[in-house]
């Protein structure tokens, strides 16, 4: 991106610099990949993108061979799409009931400001956090904040 820049001014992009197609430490670690694509004006473009891992490289070769037409893309999200249909029916859910469980899930297990308490009780709070432990906290969690 460039030292003092973010991603709408990033210097590879306004400047046309080539990649470096370099690896290792650097103070703003990225993963780019470039491919220019000419739209006519009134035309619509289509891209897919994929991210995978496999053991080695020529697994991972193996890989973009079998998803490297356009079509690929619409063959996985359908076997995405029924796999998904067959689980619901396996957990007798409907998809709205799915839906709810994962709004749910996500307030669960990823930081929602909403849900926290008023800054007033939380600075009144005494009792640090070994005060949760009877209240069903996993003992790993115990010695995650110990730490």
């Amino acid at each position: 991106m460039g030292r003092g820049v973010d991603l709408r001014n990033a210097v590879s992009i306004v400047d046309a610099r080539p990649l470096s197609d370099t690896v290792g430490t650097v103070l703003d670690p990225v993963l780019a990949l470039r491919h220019r694509v000419k739209i006519a004006p009134g035309e619509t473009a289509r891209i897919a993108f994929w991210l995978g891992v496999a053991p080695s490289r020529a697994e991972v070769l193996a890989l973009v061979g079998k998803y490297r037409d356009a079509a690929a893309f619409e063959r996985v999200k359908a076997l995405a799409r029924t796999h998904a249909e067959a689980q619901l029916r396996d957990l007798g859910l409907e998809s709205e009931e799915a839906e709810l469980f994962q709004r749910l899930a996500n307030r669960v297990l990823y930081a929602d400001s909403s849900l926290r308490t008023s800054r007033g009780i939380l600075e009144n709070n005494r009792l640090g956090q070994s005060a949760l432990w009877p209240f069903g906290y996993p003992a790993i969690c115990r010695s995650c904040w110990s730490a």
